[in-house]
């Protein structure tokens, strides 16, 4: 038999790869998952803001005038002098029922610093500038006695009293509280004491 003749192969160009070759991957760039989160703090403001009630306090310059307390000076009895010498005194009456009163400041009557005024027998508001410039007062109350004191004294059924509210500032003046008849000196006490209401709120309204 005859053989057949095997050729040998012949060597492959070089430029023809005999075998396939990778191909290079393209370089493929991944997302960096590690980056920082950065929260979002924007602020976000509200359409009517929010207002701080502060509150006002009170003080000698920012308080209401109306809310002081009003000075008020009671002048001696215009008529009292043979009363006080009995121990008729009207004016300590006046005094007293006024200070109940928590808008009224009620004065002492200073005699020293009156000398010179003529405080004794005023029941009306012209003879009152004298009084006015020595005394730093709001009101004055002028007042007068009514009684028997002759010698059948304590005659019952005389006895009253009469008063007058007078500013010091543009001296408007009215007439107050007063009583007739009564019975006797005692009853005038209580009597004030039921009626001095009136002559505060009257003080209140000429202020």
């Amino acid at each position: 038999c005859s053989q057949e003749q095997v050729k040998p192969e012949k060597d492959p160009p070089a430029d023809i790869p005999t075998t396939q070759e990778e191909q290079p991957k393209p370089t493929v760039v991944k997302e960096d998952t590690t980056a920082t989160l950065v929260e979002d703090t924007t602020i976000t403001l509200m359409d009517e803001p929010s207002t701080i009630e502060v509150e006002e306090v009170e003080t000698p310059e920012t308080r209401n005038p109306k809310q002081k307390k009003i000075k008020v000076l009671v002048v001696v009895c215009s008529n009292g002098y043979d009363y006080m010498t009995k121990g008729f005194d009207l004016v300590s009456i006046l005094e007293k029922h006024l200070k109940t009163s928590n808008d009224l400041d009620v004065l002492e009557f200073p005699y020293k610093k009156m000398k010179g005024s003529g405080y004794h027998g005023v029941y009306d508001k012209k003879y009152c500038n004298k009084l006015i410039a020595k005394v730093d007062a709001d009101i004055l109350i002028l007042n007068r006695m009514k009684g028997d004191l002759s010698p059948y004294e304590n005659r019952k059924g005389s006895w009253g009293y009469a008063t007058k509210i007078v500013t010091t500032k543009g001296l408007k003046q009215v007439k107050s509280i007063h009583a007739e008849n009564l019975e006797d000196f005692s009853d005038i006490d209580p009597h004030v004491s039921d009626n001095i209401e009136e002559m505060i709120k009257k003080i209140n309204e000429m202020i």
